[in-house]
């Protein structure tokens, strides 16, 4: 895409224990998934077939935007896990399974992260490394994401829906999660102009 910053990530087995065993540790060291990162920011990380349910537990900057989705799993959490503010994370469902959603970097470097995943049966508790390199200049993208914050201070967590025209401009859709309720908005992809749209 023309004005978006490549990013891409691949993940890291850490280590691993099973029941109530010794841990294990450097079981590799090849990517255990690995993706690249579209318009969305949605980073599609595909686990193991079989899996019942999935506990996540990343430690992330404040500055940090990607999801991790997780087919084919059940998350059992309270939805409310944020390691350092209200904007840097929030559990979420979707259709395919569920996931935790960060703020993306906004400036060029390389980020790490580490996601823990708990299997119930049989009992297994893996820990992996997640690696972001984030290079390029800011996307549009970027700067509407970061006006919906500055308008939303008080937001918990937003959702990217799509492209959507309104009057005339391309946007970019988002949700908006409020102590109050939710909300959704477009955010003119060639000057920022925001525009809140009816509720459904």
């Amino acid at each position: 895409m023309d004005d978006l910053s490549d990013a891409q990530a691949s993940a890291l087995l850490l280590g691993y224990s099973m029941g109530e065993g010794e841990a294990h540790t450097e079981m590799q060291t090849s990517p255990a998934w690995q993706g690249t990162y579209d318009e969305e920011r949605t980073l599609v990380l595909d686990g193991e077939q079989g899996q019942n349910s999935i506990t996540l537990s990343v430690q992330a900057p404040t500055s940090a935007i990607y999801r991790i989705y997780l087919p084919e799993g059940t998350v059992f959490d309270d939805g409310t896990r944020q390691p350092h503010d209200s904007q840097s994370s929030r559990l979420y469902w979707t259709e395919e399974g569920a996931g935790l959603g960060l703020r993306a970097p906004a400036e060029p470097g390389e980020y790490f992260y580490e996601i823990e995943l708990q299997w119930e049966d049989p009992k297994i508790t893996a820990t992996y490394g997640l690696k972001l390199v984030m290079t390029g200049e800011r996307s549009a993208y970027d700067e509407a994401l970061d006006a919906t914050w500055d308008h939303f201070p008080e937001a918990d967590a937003l959702s990217f829906l799509g492209m959507q025209t309104v009057e005339g401009e391309a946007c970019y859709r988002f949700e908006v999660s409020l102590s109050e309720g939710s909300k959704q908005v477009a955010v003119s992809k060639t000057n920022g102009t925001l525009f809140e749209l009816p509720a459904a």
